[in-house]
């Protein structure tokens, strides 16, 4: 019947009117990706063996991270959940992040209290006479070798 013409004649542009949107935010969304990787800037360090990558314009970011003095002799940094943990080159483990169930292991320095978060990187006084070569962080615990 006409009316049944009429009914799929309007579903079949509502549907090309849908895919045609579709298509105009694909083209936008993939238009802000290639902007975003024509702002990434990479570089190398002075030795050759540092990767510095530095990307803007897909997300917002906040202010640029500034490495605190005497961090710059990190020889590992290790990335859990919520946690992270970095060895210094003098064998000196840090950690930092959300201390829950004690993974930063930060007992002794955070007023005797295992749980405590640490916003910056806060020196394991537990391992501080056993020098740390390697370490990992897990989803809610972190790990340490020492020599």
């Amino acid at each position: 019947s006409e009316e049944d013409a009429e009914a799929i004649k309007k579903a079949e542009r509502e549907i090309e009117e849908k895919h045609v949107r579709g298509e105009q935010n694909y083209v936008k969304w993939r238009k802000g990706v290639q902007e975003g990787r024509e702002d990434m800037n990479t570089s190398f360090s002075a030795r050759g063996n540092s990767l510095d990558v530095q990307v803007s314009g897909i997300t917002a970011r906040g202010q640029q991270m500034k490495t605190p003095r005497g961090y710059a002799k990190a020889v590992a940094v290790t990335c859990g959940s919520s946690h992270a943990s970095l060895v210094h080159e003098n064998g000196q483990l840090y950690t930092w992040g959300m201390g829950a169930s004690g993974r930063l292991g930060l007992d002794l320095t955070e007023d005797g209290d295992p749980s405590a978060d640490a916003p910056k990187p806060t020196l394991v006084q537990a391992l501080a006479g056993r020098p740390v070569v390697r370490a990992s962080c897990g989803y809610a615990h972190s790990a340490a070798v020492t020599v």
